[in-house]
C-alpha cells in the first residue's frame, strides 16, 4: 500500500525515501513467486543505481545498493544461473570492499562483506544443493576471506553470540563445498569446528536458527565421514542431525528450511542405516522418511525432489542389506519421480537423476 507514495517521493529526488523504497522492495523480494521476486529484486537494484553513480561518496546509498545486489544474487541463483549470480555477487562485494576500505573498524560494514563472500563462495564451489561454478579452488579463496572477517568479528566482542554465530557458519558453509578427495580431511576438521562452536550456542540459547544450523553441521561431519569409509561414525552424525532437526517442523508455522534440513538428514541416515542397525530398524527409518517427504511436499511442493532422493537412498539401503529386487524396485520408483519434476522450486540436478538411472541400470 506504500508503494505508489514512495515512488513519487523517491523520483522526486527523496535519497532517503529511495533507500527505504528499496529497501521495501528486499523485504517484497522474498513472499512471492519466483518471477515475482525476481521482478521485485531488480526495481531496487534500479532504483539506485542512478543514485549510487550521481552520489558515489554517499555511504547509504552504496550500502543500499549492495544490499540489494546481495538479494538479487539469491534469486538468480536459486533461478539456476550460477554465472549471472556470481557477476551480481561480485559487484557487491566491490562496493563493501570499497566501504570497507573507508570504515575499516566498522563491524556492520565488515559483516556485509563477509555476506558476499559467502554467497560469492556458495555460488562458485562444487555442490549439490545450488547451481554453481564447480571451482573448488575459487570457492574456497572467498570462504578463507568469510572465516577470516567472521573470526575478527567474534574476537573483537567474545560475548556477542550473534557474532560466534557469523564465526560458526563462516565455518560450516566452507566445509559445505564439496571438496575433492584429498581435500576431505580439511573439510572434516571446518565442520568439526562448526559444531564446537554451534553446540555452545544451541547449549546456552537454543534458537531454532541455532540448531537448524546445528543439524547442517552435523549432516555435512556425516556425509565427510561417509566419503572417507567411515560410516558407523557417519551415521552417528546423520542420527543427531536428525534428532536437531525434526522438533523445529513441530513449531508453529515451520520456515522451508527446516523442512528441507529434516529431509536432508533422513536421506543420508536411510542410506547409512544397514551399516549399524538390523533390516527392521533401517526399513523402519525408509518408511518414515518416505511418508515425511510426501507430507512435507504438501505445505512446500518444491521439495518434491526429495522424494526422488529418498527413493534412491532406500534403494541403497536395500542394496547394502543384500536385497537386490527391491534395491532395483526403489530405484525404479526414485527414477519415475524424476521424470515428473521439475516443478516449480529448486532446480534438478541432472546428475543425481543421471546417477539414478545408472544404478537402475545395473539392475537386473
Amino acid at each position: 500500500q506504500t508503494l505508489p507514495t514512495a515512488k513519487r517521493w523517491a523520483t522526486g529526488g527523496s535519497v532517503l525515501v529511495a533507500i527505504q523504497l528499496a529497501a521495501l522492495y528486499g523485504e517484497l523480494a522474498i513472499t512471492g513467486s519466483p518471477d515475482a521476486n525476481a521482478s521485485f529484486a531488480a526495481q531496487a537494484v534500479e532504483l539506485l543505481e542512478p543514485l549510487a553513480i550521481r552520489l558515489p561518496d554517499d555511504d547509504s546509498v552504496q550500502r543500499a545498493l549492495a544490499a540489494s545486489l546481495s538479494r538479487k544474487v539469491d534469486i538468480v541463483l536459486a533461478s539456476g544461473d550460477s554465472a549471472a549470480a556470481v557477476r551480481i555477487g561480485l559487484r557487491a562485494a566491490a562496493i563493501r570492499e570499497e566501504l570497507v576500505r573507508r570504515h575499516p573498524g566498522e563491524t556492520n560494514i565488515l559483516r556485509d562483506l563477509m555476506l558476499s563472500y559467502s554467497k560469492l563462495s556458495a555460488a562458485v564451489g562444487p555442490s549439490a544443493r545450488n547451481a554453481n561454478q564447480g571451482d573448488f579452488a575459487q570457492a574456497l579463496e572467498y570462504a578463507r576471506k568469510m572465516i577470516d572477517i567472521a573470526e575478527r568479528i567474534a574476537r573483537l566482542d567474545p560475548a556477542n553470540r550473534n557474532a560466534l554465530f557469523d564465526w560458526g557458519m563462516a565455518l560450516l558453509r566452507t566445509g559445505m563445498i564439496e571438496p575433492p578427495e584429498a581435500q576431505r580431511a580439511n573439510s572434516l576438521q571446518l565442520l568439526e569446528s562448526a559444531v564446537t562452536k554451534l553446540e555452545e550456542l544451541v547449549r546456552n540459547t537454543p534458537t531454532p536458527a541455532y540448531t537448524l544450523n546445528l543439524a547442517a553441521a552435523y549432516e555435512y561431519c556425516g556425509r565427510r565421514l561417509a566419503q572417507q569409509g567411515q560410516n558407523v561414525a557417519a551415521l552417528s552424525y546423520a542420527e543427531k542431525s536428525l534428532r536437531a532437526s525434526k522438533p523445529l517442523v513441530t513449531q508453529g508455522q515451520p520456515p522451508r528450511p527446516a523442512y528441507l534440513q529434516v529431509l536432508h538428514s533422513y536421506q543420508l541416515l536411510v542410506r547409512l542405516a544397514p551399516y549399524a542397525w538390523n533390516r527392521e530398524k533401517s526399513v523402519a527409518l525408509a518408511n518414515e522418511a518416505t511418508v515425511a517427504a510426501e507430507r512435507y511436499i504438501q505445505v512446500y511442493p518444491n521439495l518434491d525432489q526429495f522424494v526422488a532422493r529418498i527413493w534412491e537412498a532406500r534403494g541403497d539401503m536395500f542394496q547394502q542389506l543384500g536385497e537386490v529386487p527391491q534395491a532395483c524396485q526403489s530405484y525404479r520408483q526414485s527414477a519415475d519421480a524424476w521424470k515428473q519434476l521439475p516443478q516449480p522450486g529448486l532446480p534438478v540436478n541432472p546428475q543425481e537423476r543421471d546417477l539414478v538411472n545408472t544404478k537402475l541400470g545395473k539392475c537386473p
